[in-house]
């Protein structure tokens, strides 16, 4: 039987599978103390400057902030997850319980392609995929999530989201619409990571 090296899709171009592969893209940011401005992911690229640091490639994949470089991606779906706290004292507990529910209340998370709005809503409203659950040590860190971690558990989409290279700017963010985010417990800044799942074509 012969081999399946090509597909041809909706817009008339024929491609080879050999040149796409499932490549997730990712963006971390953090969420300050009472934050009130956006946070907004995929906006810079490995290499950039982000504070005192330079980011690598575990804060980001991307290779320029809000393009796809000479590749396209077809998104099946995204995950959204908590994944540090800066913490810097007081009660653990405090955060798990009060922080984390006043986040689930107050952000507005939001995905955009070309400016078209993909994904919109409350945290608690998209599966987290894998991490940390309810994780503390004692009174120097604590960590929770949305949900009970799973990798193989994601928002995912019906048709996919085409992003087609450079033509298309993709972004995502978490917005305040109400109200800051109001401090619980003593930390400096909690770390999530947005992650976009599908099939992306291969540059190297």
């Amino acid at each position: 039987m012969a081999a399946l090296t090509q597909i041809k899709l909706p817009d008339g171009r024929t491609v080879r599978l050999e040149d796409w592969g499932e490549l997730p893209l990712w963006s971390r940011q953090n969420i300050a103390v009472n934050q009130n401005a956006d946070v907004v992911f995929f906006n810079y690229g490995r290499g950039d400057a982000i504070g005192a640091v330079f980011a690598n490639d575990l804060q980001t994949n991307m290779d320029k902030g809000g393009q796809l470089l000479g590749g396209e991606m077809f998104v099946f779906g995204y995950t959204i997850e908590p994944e540090e706290v800066e913490y810097v004292g007081g009660v653990p507990t405090e955060f798990l319980t009060l922080q984390f529910k006043e986040t689930m209340r107050v952000v507005l998370a939001e995905f955009k392609v070309a400016s078209r709005i993909y994904a919109e809503g409350k945290i608690p409203w998209f599966p987290q995929g894998s991490g940390l659950y309810g994780f503390d040590v004692g009174n120097a860190a604590a960590i929770t999530s949305n949900g009970f971690p799973s990798p193989t558990s994601m928002r995912r989409y019906t048709v996919p989201v085409h992003i087609a290279s450079s033509q298309e700017k993709v972004e995502a963010r978490f917005r305040f619409p109400e109200f800051p985010l109001s401090g619980q417990g003593t930390y400096t800044a909690w770390g999530w990571i947005w992650k976009l799942e599908g099939l992306r074509r291969r540059l190297r």
